[in-house]
């Protein structure tokens, strides 16, 4: 059985990966890591523990927070929706050419 605590980590690291893959322009990494966010977005959904994410939306790593927003766009749309225009207004999200938001 799949653990909560587990994949709410597993989501910090594989967003924190997503965001390194972006910063390096290495889309094969990127696609890689966003394969493995829907599959622990899922799990989560399947365990109706999605909300349960909510406390990454002030994490310290951006690319967790982008995720976290992403991901809690119909539970918490305020929130979410404040997190991405923050987000969105950041240089690093628009270099090397991808648009990352």
């Amino acid at each position: 059985m799949i653990n909560l605590d587990n994949l709410i980590e597993d989501f910090v690291e594989v967003s924190t990966q997503f965001g390194e893959a972006a910063k390096a322009g290495d889309i094969v990494n990127l696609n890689k890591q966003m394969l493995r966010i829907h599959e622990i977005r899922r799990h989560l959904k399947s365990m109706n523990s999605t909300i349960e994410i909510v406390r990454l939306i002030n994490h310290p790593n951006e690319f967790v927070r982008l995720k976290t927003a992403y991901t809690l766009l119909l539970l918490a749309p305020e929130r979410s929706k404040e997190m991405l225009k923050e987000l969105s207004a950041k240089e690093e999200f628009w270099s090397n050419g991808l648009k990352i938001i």
